[in-house]
């Protein structure tokens, strides 16, 4: 369940001083049903029985909970000023963040003491004749997933995230306009939990501490009158979520695969040598942004533009795969990572080719991006000691969550004389490391995914309305799928989804 409440409001103070206002509390709540599942196992002669041993998993049921408090405020002056005789705006502005969110995930294994279960319905584990109770000590009972208070699902955590900023939109000179300015923000985490064996207790513990200036600067100088050319910089920043920085391990039911929080330590043993492959203490990512940008505005509603980008980034979070625990993924900071790439966009009425397409225009986006990051010393350790013959590592791969390339497609039609709107979209990107492989862990890639989706909307009666709309997506019903990337192997299937065609068609109607 979600419940939000905005509250704002805008003060002209002056003809050239206006103040913008918000407030927006929400609060967030997740009450997972009652999971269970029970594995079933078939012989060879094709007898089924309920697998209760722990080779295979046991019958389990898990109980999830989650409620979040945010409250955000905001305030923003904006004033009206000459610069040198030229417009100019000045912005000065605060803001703060307050959340908190109380987390708990309680699982239960059902154990089978010495009781045989013949029968194939869940059911019948739990006949009263089999049940644990005081005369038979070996029935069938429960056992928790956790210790006493050790249960890393069972957590609270707080953030206050405080702001204030300044910026001036100016013209230092006649054809070129500038933006600049500078944020500073203060970010406190604060968690209250342990890890499963309870080596580290919480009792609301800072566990990460951020004070920060975040400048900025936009140029933007006209070439001609239809004819811009942009270059701006930008620092940013990442910072692990809630989960991210917990001690929390959440199963996935329906894959098995398991998340692990940031905040628990992998040590690995080699040869009877202990090694630290995490520290278990996730930090936040800075970024540092380069943009130069050609436009072009031929008509009305048409643009073109050609970029260059590039992004560096400190302390980047990755998702990686455990090493001694296969099936286990954590948030992890990885080596410094840099991102170069150029970027061509454009929108274009077809009737340059003949009048009577002036209805008809199509959009394209078109990125290419080469990333880098420098491999961690433990990362680059656990793949050399799991290189195969003729396999050379090397100190650097691409970022994960990074596409090679990605493209966008769309042709549209707007006959507004006729209440009539379509449109057909195309979009695609290149393979992408989805999961960093450790040790035996290979790397996992994300395909491509070509979805091609269309939109067909119609307007009657006056003013438009009712309106009729019908939508496909995915007219190619194209797999999702993530495989197993390794030297010189086959990909294996990680995970495919077949989401198919999917249609709807909806029906508004607007009251006047």
């Amino acid at each position: 369940s979600l419940t939000n409440v905005l509250i704002n409001g805008t003060h002209q103070m002056r003809d050239n001083l206006k103040v913008d206002w918000r407030v927006s509390p929400t609060r967030s709540a997740i009450q997972d049903p009652d999971i269970r599942f029970t594995r079933f196992r078939k012989d060879d002669e094709g007898r089924v029985s309920p697998i209760l041993g722990t080779e295979a998993g046991l019958p389990q049921r898990i109980w999830r909970w989650l409620e979040e408090y945010n409250v955000a405020g905001k305030t923003d002056v904006t004033y009206d000023h000459k610069w040198l005789e030229d417009d100019a705006k000045l912005k000065v502005g605060a803001s703060y963040t307050y959340k908190t969110r109380d987390f708990n995930i309680h699982g239960f294994k059902i154990l089978p003491g010495d009781k045989q279960i013949e029968s194939t319905d869940p059911n019948d584990i739990f006949d009263e004749e089999k049940l644990f109770d005081a005369d038979d000590r070996n029935g069938v009972h429960h056992e928790a997933d956790f210790v006493g208070l050790s249960n890393p699902n069972e957590y609270t955590s707080s953030v206050s995230h405080a702001g204030v900023y300044v910026s001036e939109e100016f013209r230092p000179l006649p054809l070129l306009k500038a933006i600049i300015g500078v944020r500073a923000e203060m970010f406190n985490m604060y968690y209250t939990g342990t890890n499963r064996n309870r080596t580290i207790v919480y009792d609301n513990e800072q566990v990460l501490n951020d004070l920060d200036l975040f400048p900025t600067a936009n140029l933007i100088y006209s070439l001609r009158e239809t004819q811009n050319l942009r270059g701006s910089y930008s620092r940013t920043i990442a910072r692990p979520s809630f989960k991210e920085k917990s001690f929390a391990e959440i199963s996935d039911p329906i894959t098995g695969r398991n998340f692990i929080g940031g905040g628990f330590a992998e040590v690995s043993v080699q040869n009877g040598d202990t090694s630290v492959l995490w520290n278990g203490d996730l930090q936040s990512t800075h970024i540092d942004n380069f943009d130069l940008r050609w436009e072009i505005y031929p008509g009305i509603g048409e643009s073109f533009s050609v970029g260059a980008f590039y992004k560096r980034f400190k302390n980047p979070i990755e998702i990686v795969q455990f090493i001694s625990s296969p099936g286990n993924f954590q948030p992890r900071n990885v080596g410094d990572a840099q991102v170069y790439g150029v970027e061509i966009e454009a929108i274009k009425s077809l009737k340059f080719i003949t009048e009577s397409l002036k209805d008809f225009q199509f959009n394209t986006n078109v990125t290419l991006v080469h990333s880098v990051i420098e491999m961690s010393e433990a990362e680059q350790f656990s793949r050399q000691n799991s290189a195969r013959d003729g396999e050379k590592v090397e100190t650097t791969r691409a970022m994960a969550g990074q596409a090679p390339y990605i493209v966008n497609f769309g042709l549209s039609y707007n006959g507004r004389e006729k209440g009539t709107q379509a449109n057909v979209s195309y979009n695609v990107q290149g393979e992408t490391l989805e999961f960093v492989g450790f040790g035996n862990q290979t790397d996992v890639y994300t395909k491509p995914f070509h979805n091609l989706s269309l939109k067909v909307s119609q307007a009657f009666l006056e003013d438009d309305r009712l309106n009729v709309s019908f939508k496909v997506s995915n007219l190619l019903a194209d797999d999702k799928e993530k495989v197993f990337r390794s030297y010189e192997a086959q990909d294996q299937i990680f995970s495919r989804l077949s989401p198919q065609r999917t249609f709807s068609l909806s029906l508004s109607y607007t009251l006047k």
